[in-house]
Parts: structure tokens; sequence; C-alpha cells
């Protein structure tokens, strides 16, 4: 991932090429508390200085697959504000990114995890989108379970994001 503080990258490819992450400038992040990276398992996006910041799924063939649709979960954690933010998108044959989910300010229990499905999709190529901001020590956006399943299969639901025994159905 990218942490603080400046000068940083402005881009993170994972070394297996399954995902990337940017911030809009090399001086977003301006201490170590500061970041977009995997903690604890979990993507995170923390005190990111009102910049969004940027999680990319590598681009994914589904042109064998029939239909398919994404799903993610995510969350937040601090005091947000109303213009703090996670959003889920998807990409169809590298077109528009196309809305499937989103936590905007403060949920009712900080760290409840949401779970968030596109509808039905059809296509070549898709790729998933994540783009977090949020401004104040402390403050996070989480993703997790990121993945891509044939329309009419069941979503894997993790009890605990945080656990990493935790019970899956």
């Amino acid at each position: 991932g990218i942490s603080g503080p400046a000068t940083h990258p402005t881009l993170f490819n994972h070394p297996a090429g399954n995902w990337s992450v940017t911030t809009p400038a090399n001086n977003t992040l301006t201490s170590a508390a500061e970041f977009i990276k995997v903690n604890s398992g979990v993507m995170m996006a923390q005190d990111v200085n009102t910049a969004e910041v940027v999680w990319l799924s590598k681009v994914i063939n589904i042109s064998t697959s029939g239909t398919v649709y994404a799903s993610a979960q995510a969350t937040e954690f601090g005091v947000q504000a109303g213009t703090d933010y996670v959003r889920l998108y998807y990409k169809l044959d590298g077109g528009a990114e196309i809305q499937f989910g989103n936590i905007t300010d403060d949920l009712a229990t900080d760290n409840s995890i949401q779970t968030f499905t596109s509808s039905s999709v059809t296509g070549n190529t898709l790729q998933i989108v994540a783009r977090m901001r949020n401004n104040g020590a402390g403050d996070q956006h989480k993703i997790d379970n990121v993945f891509i399943a044939a329309a009419g299969g069941s979503v894997p639901l993790i009890a605990d994001l945080n656990n990493p025994v935790s019970a899956v159905s």
C-alpha cells in the first residue's frame, strides 16, 4: 500500500498483480498514520486528508463466464464527516464506473459490515473500483471480500472480517 509521510508514491501495484492503489498526489499523506494499505488482512484507508484514494482490482476476463455479479464488503470507523465515504463501482468492458455500494458519513455502529452486490452483468471484462475519502485522525474506511461470481450463486458471508478463523456461510 501507500503510507505517509510525504513524499510518497502515487501508485502501488500488488506484487501478484491482483490489485493496485492510487493517491492523487505524492504529498497527500503527511504522516505514517495516514495510509491506504492492507491492515490485518483488510484494505484500509485511514486519515487520507480529504483526498480520494482509489483501490482497483485487476481487469478480470468474464467472457466465458456468462452472467456474473460483483460483491464486496465495506465498513467505516471513526467520526466521519458528511463528505466522507467509501464507494464501490464496477467497470464492464472498460466502460464507465457503475456504482453498486456506498457508505457516506457514519454508520449507526462503527465497523458494522455492509455487504454490497451489483446487478447481474454480461460482458468480456470486469474491474472493481473502491473510492475512499476521510479526514480525521483514526478515521477509517475498509473493504474486504471483493469477488466476482456467476449469477445464481450465493454470496459467502464472513461473520467477522477481523477474525482470520471466522465462520463462513
